[in-house]
């Protein structure tokens, strides 16, 4: 079958950056920010690991640093991907964030993530935002087991596509943890598998055919899988092109899952990859009844490029992995196709669902023989193709390689025609018919669906599962050794069969020998009347018969080559041997194909006699061309080529301005050319070409009527239509756009006309993309059309019109038009004024080495050289931002309509020489240093305000849409009904306002009597309805008012009334309108009781009945006004945009400026709505023309190439209709077309543009508030940062960073400065704003940093402030300037963004700068020094590590801060009591918030470690947990604000669960504790106890301690005033001593220790009733006890040992 592609989003997504690339590879970043790891299992003896976490994508690693002795840590790690190369090697990758614990011996395997580079990029902005992620291991037994969690999120960022902005910063904690006041929880606390859902992936194996990659070939095919959740792999089936694996590989598949595809291998026994294919996991589950089919699927592969993909002798690596990994980047290659038939398995998959009892296990499971022995076991399918090759057009050959072939590729059979050279008429002439021979698999049953019981066999499901054919064109000398390929065709044999068309591919398909016996049910020609006998040869071709037998039609229509025919355009990739300039031609073909009938295939080799080829004895004749004597199939034909315009060409010369011209031919007939237009990239040639007398090949459906069948004068379109069919035999018509140069012209652009796509009547011109070699590589554009008449028609007869531009009724899209009579209506031409307002240039880069622009001038001209105007040249400011402030006239004629309007031309002289500011005499025409160009189609008149009917609004609005425009008409007429109530005095103003807030509210009475009232139009009917609304208004229950509410209530009730009495007397509809005046003032505290009962949006909603529905009100009561001591406090009331949507000191500064996810210029209506939208506003102020010097390099790239602007504003004006002039007694006046569009007449007044754009001296204001998502620089011992600083340049302005700070080192710094340019408006206005990275020059930095230079720029972002400081809205409407985030770009990598900055930007006038100082921002001088002490009192429940007891010592980090404390140990505990410590630790030095906030630290989390401290084991960890205190030091902080007496300050605390836990101190200074539980996740280095709980996530059923903790925060002048000792030393605030039991003790230096230590032991022996533990102490009083017995024995006091036991020796 086909080319296989499961995935649609991974095929459009390659073809989409084919395109938009030209062919070339692509470029990607893939940023990964680790953040957080948590719970990883301990692989350590000690219980932790040395953790490193490695990134790795196609073979290219990163490691972070080594985090010794940790099981949870915080890396903040930012690791940077940059990835050049195909789309499908990219969006078939994953990207691997792999644990390790790093040993001696190498690093030992934790876990993995794995993430879908396709799963990534698919999801919104190409970003997974920052969550959790399980570690597991895909190899282990349980692979859904978690060995740890990741918090982590990725973006891949590429050109033009700078990626979602990661609103939650990323060490942004969760609310709930960050406010519940304990230990961090584990991820998925109650899972034991990471996985929601969990499945067996069964991928039945069954066969392979013709395995191997191109010529080579397998010997030993394996067969391998490999998901997101692991891989397996089949035996190696030995010695074997048709292995039979019959194997189902199963393999585990858990949900969720960030890895989509699934990948498919076939390796050459596990030695070398061969192919592979792509299959999407969705896509199985969704069609699971499509793939448990079995189902042959084609591979193919790329070419093999040692060098790309061989592999090295080092870490497995490729080379040029090995040379990336070493700092060398990819280069961008070209694209390259998957032209390398590799073969094809027969598959099948199932999904198995399993439950959590059930585990998911992978598997090689051999499959049952009576399953798949039956399986495509029928005889092979024989078949026979007959490939004829016509003629070829357009292949470039070189020097010896003069000589064209052309190969045939079915499978891995191929089939060569004889090469040819160009003959002379143009074409290269095969005109030879080749057969292949093909066998394949067969299964009477799956092939044969409508009747599997094989009597009748219907082909077309067969034809279809056929591999693709491939045609490929090579040139070759004439020793044909030395072939290179040209080009290429690819497509399916259904299609090929069809001339193109699938549906038609029956006429060329034949079986068997009989119609009657092939097994087909009579639908299929056989081929017994081609057959020839063996001392028969095949007839030669003449007149009657120009193939097959003359006397047999039936032999003459079989073998009729061209039936079937098509002429294709051939494709080129990275491995065709041509130049740009190449095309790779077009080739005519057509293909046949006989199938063996089954019965024949059944008994044939090995049983029967071999099957022989029918066409073989017809394939000795060559093929009659169309203009041979056979045939004569041609007619003569006039072309004419109506040549218009051409834009965006892309000029070859040093300049890059092209002189070009436009060339039609065909074949070798005498080109006929344009003139030549001049220094211009958008010509206007408005010429015809006549090609006459053309003899073009056609091709007719009756053989016998041959040429003759064409239709002279069509009268209907199926008349066109058959004429069209039959010049689809003709060669192309080629237009070429070239250049002058000299006596040589270069191409600029081409494109192939085919005959059998033009009509005989003029159609209307479009425009046609050019390209030189490569298609896909648009290069320009050209306007025309073209007309195909045959000689003898009466269209030849018809008068030549002047070519301008015209209107015709022939629409291509509609066949009716095809021979319409009507003649062709020229487009009106109107004289027009062009008025453009030329400011300036503005940061235009010099083409010299040492010196910029000195003198710069400008010249327009539009269409024609005569309409070229100038500008006076000047060097003020400076020649890179040179202003001009002129205002340039040019009268032209133009196009009504404007797709055929011009462009405006722009050039750029330079009146220097080489920069230097004189002329040398010789010089005497200036160089043109930039040009630029811009469509006067841009001026016209807008057509989107161009109204539509109703009735098709109403066709295209759904039903939501439909519903709101009747509810809007509904208010409509409420509320003019309650408005004709009003007129005629039968509710007052205040009985309206009631009824239009219940109606708004959707009151059932009020709703139900309106709608009675729209049924019968009664208004007594419907004031009798609503007579109980209409009394004292609404019948509602008042709530009791405050006193001076209800004052101001009544004061206002009584004015109502009287305006009431008022309105009643006169009876006028004004009087609304003093209520509403009354109502919008109220009195302090007050609220009218219209107010009351409708809020301003019902009130706006009813006043308005245009509005659009609001959402339903709630319903306000009277008497429920908002008082002022009861309103919210202000920032409740706003949206906080922080990233946990709480008030931060972030924020509170920069509450009222907008946040912007964007450029503000890029602010759409879509997302920002009508008043948030910048981008209209500031992009209408100017038109800004961008400038390039010499020729565009990518064309499609092109704005990368920029090398300045220009500043203008271009108007166009419409000279007035003399009619109107005479009637008005004036002369005609041009008038502005946009204002007449919108009913003004504007007529022309020359401008002033120093008046428009006065000049101004400014004060630019940059708030740098801080920089993020930057793609990593510089890594130094696995951490990823550099030494940041910013440089704001402004023309010859700068300011620098470093200047007034020191650099921040942070991987995503944070600045909240303002930095102040000053500046001059009109003039140099382009911003540029750089994140730099400091060079580091070591201890010579201070002195050599500003001297020596290297300081390398991260990324700038450029911001236009003359947009926006002409900008009314911007300049004086918004005080508050909106805070914007905008990308960071790398001109080394143009179009990727490398991060994102947060900037404010703001201008005020120099003479203000006083009146309006800059806004202090500086959060780190808002900090507060703080301190916090900790007291750990008691440890219980520890787990024991050393048999039944631990020696215990706990270690606090605050994370971020650099501090490790210990307490001290406790030797001895056991599970039956606490480790007591009563220690105080102190952490001085803290700062809220914290000057880093990109660091850990930010979140004040405070890390707890538990240790068994052995003495001979080492440490060994116990229990580990996060405690975060961010909210405690907050709210430290907003309760010492401004307080500056240490008496006056407070500490605040940990709070207890009980206000009886608190702790005491010798002093009796209470202070609150609380238990918080810790955990060990476990793993191989986790000692456990059998009798003690298991390790793991769950704090109720896995802890392994229980630590009584108190934590006191306090500013740090407060606790220099309250000092406390540290431990539990004397001193101050000294805590008690911790009654622990009694260690042993040497009896000698301390005997009393020992003797206390007796004791114990003695005691806990009794009341355990166990024997006590003998220690040194015991043993030194056993030994003295003996020797003092035998020395008391000997002298006879004491009976001997055998007397006092009884015992003889």
């Amino acid at each position: 079958m086909p080319t296989w592609h499961p995935v649609p989003a991974y095929s459009m997504l390659c073809r989409e950056y084919k395109e938009k690339h030209n062919s070339r590879d692509c470029s990607w970043n893939v940023i990964t920010t680790v953040w957080d790891a948590r719970g990883i299992k301990a692989i350590a003896g000690n219980g932790t690991n040395n953790m490193l976490i490695q990134v790795s994508h196609l073979g290219i690693r990163e490691d972070s640093k080594v985090m010794e002795k940790c099981i949870n840590e915080i890396p903040n790690r930012t690791f940077k991907r940059e990835y050049t190369g195909q789309p499908e090697d990219f969006f078939a990758s994953c990207l691997m964030i792999s644990v390790y614990h790093t040993t001696l011996l190498g690093p030992k395997f934790i876990g993995e993530v794995r993430l879908g580079i396709l799963d990534i990029f698919l999801s919104e902005g190409h970003m997974l935002p920052m969550q959790w992620f399980p570690l597991v291991d895909p190899n282990s037994d349980l692979p859904a087991e978690p060995m740890g969690f990741l918090k982590l999120n990725c973006i891949i960022n590429n050109i033009d596509e700078p990626g979602q902005v990661q609103s939650r910063a990323p060490d942004d904690v969760a609310d709930w943890e960050l406010n519940f006041h304990d230990i961090l929880q584990i991820p998925r606390l109650n899972l034991r598998k990471c996985a929601s859902h969990q499945y067996n992936f069964k991928l039945l194996v069954y066969q392979g055919f013709d395995l191997g990659t191109g010529s080579e070939r397998t010997a030993d095919p394996v067969f391998r899988v490999i998901s997101g959740c692991g891989a397996i792999s089949s035996d190696p089936f030995p010695n074997s092109l048709r292995p039979k694996w019959n194997t189902m590989l199963q393999l585990p598949f858990y949900e969720p899952s960030y890895c989509d595809l699934i990948i498919c291998e076939v390796w050459d026994a596990n030695v070398s990859r061969l192919s592979h294919i792509v299959f999407s996991w969705k896509d199985i589950v969704i069609r699971q009844e499509y793939y448990k089919e079995p189902r042959w699927i084609d591979m193919y592969e790329r070419r093999n490029d040692p060098f790309r993909t061989g592999i090295g002798l080092f870490g497995g690596q490729s080379i040029d992995n090995m040379m990336e990994s070493a700092g060398v980047p990819r280069l961008p290659g070209d694209f390259e196709e998957q032209s390398v038939y590799c073969g094809r398995v027969l598959l099948a998959a199932e999904i198995e669902e399993r439950s959590e009892k059930k585990e998911p296990s992978p598997g090689v499971i051999a499959l049952k023989p009576k399953d798949c022995a039956i399986m495509w076991s029928d005889a092979m399918q024989k078949m026979f193709f007959r490939f004829h090759c016509f003629f070829g057009q357009a292949f470039v050959t070189s020097g010896m390689q003069s000589e064209i072939v052309v190969e045939f590729q079915v499978g891995r059979k191929s089939v060569f025609i004889k090469p040819k050279p160009l003959s002379d008429n143009g074409l290269f002439e095969f005109f030879e018919a080749v057969e292949l021979e093909y066998d394949l698999p067969f299964d009477n049953a799956r092939d044969n669906p409508s009747d599997p019981s094989g009597k009748v066999w219907d082909p077309e499901l067969f034809v279809e599962r056929l591999p693709d054919l491939w045609i490929k064109v090579y040139r070759m000398s004439f020793l044909q050794f030395d072939k290179a390929l040209i080009g290429m065709w690819k497509g399916s044999i259904k299609t090929a069969l069809g001339g193109g068309d699938s549906e038609y591919f029956k006429e060329n398909v034949y079986i068997g020998m009989d119609r009657e016996d092939n097994g087909t049910g009579g639908k299929y020609e056989g081929l017994a009347s081609i057959i020839l006998p063996p001392e028969f040869p095949a007839p030669e071709p003449s007149k009657r018969a120009p193939w097959g037998k003359e006397d047999d039609p039936k032999t003459q229509n079989i073998l009729n080559p061209y039936t079937g025919y098509q002429y294709v355009g051939l494709k080129r990739d990275a491995i065709c041997a041509l130049s740009p300039d190449d095309p790779a031609g077009f080739l005519g073909f057509s293909v046949k194909l006989w199938f063996a009938s089954r019965e024949k295939c059944a008994n044939g080799p090995p049983k029967g006699p071999p099957i022989l080829s029918p066409w073989a004895s017809w394939n000795i004749h060559p093929i009659p061309a169309p203009w041979s004597e056979y045939l004569n199939w041609y007619r003569h034909f006039n072309v004419k080529a109506h040549i218009y315009q051409a834009k965006e060409l892309v000029a070859k010369n040093d300049i890059g301005i092209a002189n070009s011209f436009v060339e039609v031919k065909y074949l070798l007939n005498p080109p006929k050319k344009t003139h030549t237009a001049y220094l211009t990239n958008n010509p206007t040639f408005d010429t015809t070409l006549l090609l006459d007398d053309l003899r073009l090949f056609v091709l007719p459906q009756n053989v016998d009527w041959g040429a003759e069948e064409y239709c002279v004068d069509p009268e209907d379109y199926v008349e066109v239509e058959k004429n069209k069919a039959m010049l689809k035999l003709s060669p192309k018509i080629e237009l070429s756009v070239l250049e002058e140069n000299g006596e040589q012209a270069s191409l600029l652009g081409r494109v192939f006309i085919s005959p059998s796509d033009l009509f005989g009547r003029k159609s209307n011109p479009v425009y046609i993309p050019l390209s030189r070699g490569n298609p896909d590589v648009v290069e320009g554009h050209i306007l025309t059309s073209f007309q195909i008449i045959e000689v003898n028609e009466m269209l030849m007869k018809e008068p030549p019109r002047p070519l301008v531009p015209d209107k015709s009724p022939v629409d291509p899209e509609d066949a009716e038009t095809w021979t319409s009579k009507a003649p062709v209506r020229p487009v009106p031409m109107i004289d027009c004024k062009i008025q453009i307002q030329v400011l300036g240039l503005r940061d235009l880069t010099s083409p010299y080495p040492f010196h910029p622009i000195f003198a710069p001038q400008v010249e327009i001209c539009c269409d024609d050289p005569s309409t070229a105007q100038t500008t006076k040249s000047t060097s003020r400011p400076s020649g890179t931002n040179a202003n001009f402030m002129e205002c340039v006239e040019i009268n032209v004629g133009l196009p009504e309509e404007k797709r055929y309007a011009p462009y405006l031309d722009f050039y750029i002289y330079d009146h220097s020489t080489l920069g230097l500011p004189f002329q040398i005499p010789w010089n005497e025409k200036p160089p043109i240093v930039a040009y630029g160009s811009i469509p006067t189609e841009d001026f016209y008149p807008s057509d989107e305000g161009e109204e539509v009917s109703d009735d098709d609004d109403d066709e295209d609005e759904d039903e939501e849409a439909k519903e709101k425009k009747r509810q809007k008409e509904r208010r409509k007429k409420f509320f003019e009904m309650l408005q004709s109530l009003k007129k005629e005095g039968v509710i007052s103003a205040k009985q309206s306002k009631n009824l239009e807030a219940l109606f708004a509210k959707r009151d059932e009475a009020v709703v139900r009597a309106f709608d009675q009232y729209i049924d019968a139009r009664d208004e007594d009917k419907f004031v009798e309805r609503v007579t109980s609304f209409l009394d004292a208004g609404n019948k509602v229950k008042q709530s009791k008012p405050k006193p001076e509410a209800a004052a101001s209530k009544q004061k206002v009730t009584e004015s109502e009334e009287k305006v009431e009495e008022e309105g009643d007397q006169e009876g006028k509809p004004a009087l609304e309108d003093e209520v509403k005046d009354v109502s919008e003032e109220p009195p302090q505290g007050a609220m009218p009781l219209e107010l009351a009962d409708a809020p301003d949006d019902a009130d706006d909603e009813m006043g308005d009945p245009n509005m659009e529905e609001m959402d339903e009100p709630e319903p306000v009561q009277e008497g429920e006004g908002i008082e002022g001591e009861d309103d919210e406090l202000p920032d409740r009331q706003e949206k906080v945009d922080t990233p946990d949507g709480k008030p931060n000191a972030e924020w509170m500064l920069f509450r009222m400026h907008p946040l912007y996810d964007c450029p503000i210029e890029d602010a759409t209506v879509e997302k920002y709505g009508k008043k948030g939208a910048w981008k209209n506003r500031l992009t209408e102020i100017f038109d800004e023309l961008p400038l390039y010097r010499g020729p565009i390099k990518n064309v499609k790239l092109a704005k990368y190439e920029i090398v300045g602007f220009l500043k203008c504003k271009v108007k166009l004006f419409k000279l007035e209709d003399q009619a109107q002039a005479e009637a008005r007694g004036e002369e005609p006046r041009y008038l502005d077309m946009v204002e007449l569009k919108n009913g003004r007449e504007v007529p022309y007044e020359v401008p002033d543009v120093n008046e428009n754009y006065p000049a101004t001296d400014l004060e630019i204001r940059v708030y740098l508030l801080k920089a993020f998502q930057v793609s990593p620089s510089t890594v130094v011992d696995g951490v990823a940062k550099s030494d940041n600083f910013i440089e704001v340049t402004l023309g010859d302005e700068k300011w620098k960073w470093r200047d007034f700070y020191d650099p921040i080192t942070a991987l995503n710094p944070q600045f909240f400065r303002c930095a102040k340019i000053p500046g001059k408006l009109p003039g140099p206005s382009l911003l540029h704003i750089r994140l730099m990275e400091e060079a580091n020059l070591g201890l010579l930095q201070p002195v050599l940093g500003n001297l020596v230079g290297g300081d390398r720029v991260i990324g700038e972002t450029i911001v236009d402030l003359e947009d926006r400081w002409f900008c009314e809205e911007w300049a004086k409407k918004t005080v508050n300037k909106p805070r914007e985030t905008r990308d960071l770009y790398n001109q080394n990598r143009p179009g990727i963004t490398v991060g994102k900055m947060l900037v404010i930007v703001d201008a005020v006038l120099r003479v203000d700068v006083d009146d309006y100082p800059e806004k202090d921002i500086n959060i780190a001088g808002r900090q507060m020094p703080l301190e916090m002490r900790m007291i750990v009192w008691n440890l219980k429940s520890c787990a024991p590590k050393n048999g039944y007891t631990s020696d215990v010592i706990i270690r606090a980090e605050m994370m971020g801060w650099g501090r490790v404390k210990e307490t001290d140990t406790d030797y001895g505990v056991k599970v039956s009591r606490n480790a007591m410590f009563n220690y105080r630790i102190k952490f001085k030095g803290l700062k809220f918030p914290c000057p880093d906030p990109t660091v850990p630290a930010k979140d004040f989390i405070l890390k707890l470690t538990v240790w068994h401290d052995s003495l001979l084991g080492g440490q060994h960890a116990i229990a580990e947990g996060l405690l975060p205190l961010q909210p405690l030091f907050l709210d430290c902080m907003q309760r010492n604000l401004g307080k500056t007496s240490a008496d006056d300050m407070e500490i605040v605390s940990l709070q207890p669960e009980s206000s009886r836990h608190m702790g005491v101190d010798e002093e009796g200074t209470k202070y609150p504790f609380r238990w918080f539980r810790l955990c060990h996740p476990g793993g191989p280095g986790c000692k456990t106890n059998k009798d003690f709980r298991a390790p793991g996530y769950d704090f109720k059923r896995n802890y392994q301690c229980e630590i009584q903790l108190t934590i006191q925060i306090m500013p740090r002048a407060k606790a220099r005033a309250i000092p406390a000792s540290l431990g539990f030393k004397a001193g101050p605030a000294k805590l008690q001593d911790p009654n622990r039991p009694p260690q042993p003790t040497n009896p000698i230096l301390d005997p009393e220790g020992c003797k206390a230590y007796i004791i114990y032991v003695c005691k806990e022996a009794i009341n355990r009733r166990k024997p006590c533990c003998c220690c040194i102490c015991c043993c030194i009083l056993l030994i003295l006890f003996i020797v003092v017995y035998v020395y008391v024995m000997q002298l006879g006091l004491v009976p001997s040992f055998s007397k006092l036991f009884g015992i003889s020796f």
